[in-house]
């Protein structure tokens, strides 16, 4: 039989390789192995976030592609430059951006184009929650530009009629 102190050694011990797992796990997620040119995709995310919590919407579809297509959770199919615009006016005429974390998963670049698959949660004034985002970006003038993305969120599945 194993005495109490023999038992709390253990816990203790199996606590601290968990921690150990986790902080090494964590610190290959949040891109301390990450080679420059994900680092400044990464860069480029976290830039276009700012945006959004500004409200500035010249300066997002600025960050855009002029072919950029975006599928919203609440949209039936994806939309283009127009309809973006019109969705981030409309947007941010009904909630306010407060703040907003970002958990990055992965960044695949293939010559200019980078994929980037990501975890967001939003805060606003009305709507808040958890998404999944992949972003699409295209390297143009030495600039990294959105050029599709997709979001869905992590707590119910989107309408898929």
């Amino acid at each position: 039989m194993q005495t109490t102190r023999s038992m709390l050694k253990t816990k203790i011990s199996i606590s601290i390789l968990l921690c150990g797992i986790l902080v090494f796990w964590s610190s290959q997620v949040s891109g301390q192995t990450w080679t420059d040119a994900q680092k400044e995709v990464w860069i480029t995310i976290e830039g276009f976030w700012e945006k959004l919590i500004l409200g500035d919407v010249e300066a997002i579809m600025a960050a855009n592609h002029e072919d950029n297509l975006e599928w919203w959770t609440n949209k039936k199919r994806p939309y283009g430059k127009n309809d973006l615009r019109a969705n981030y006016q409309s947007w941010f005429a009904y909630d306010k951006p407060l703040s907003y974390e970002l958990e990055p998963l992965n960044i695949n670049i293939v010559g200019d184009v980078a994929v980037v698959f990501y975890m967001h949660k939003w805060n606003g004034n009305i709507w808040s929650a958890w998404n999944r985002q992949i972003s699409t970006l295209i390297k143009q003038n030495n600039k990294w530009k959105h050029i599709g993305g997709m979001a869905c969120p992590c707590d119910t599945r989107p309408n898929c009629e």
